[in-house]
């Protein structure tokens, strides 16, 4: 949420600042830029782990959908 605009402390809580963060947030930016980072994530598993390696087109296919 940080990265979009949002100006949350990372304490690991999901509380009501958080959802208040959340929803004061452009909608289609939180989500492009979450879809980005698990794009990001998923790639780096795959980088690291050659066993899943052959899942990525698959995790990202169904990240896009």
């Amino acid at each position: 949420m940080n990265a979009c605009g949002g100006q949350c402390g990372v304490d690991g809580i999901l509380g009501p600042v958080s959802i208040g963060q959340i929803n004061a947030l452009d909608p289609v930016k939180l989500l492009a830029e979450y879809k980005d980072l698990a794009a990001q994530r998923y790639t780096g598993i795959a980088a690291d782990n050659a066993q899943l390696a052959g899942d990525l087109n698959g995790w990202l296919a169904r990240l896009n959908s």
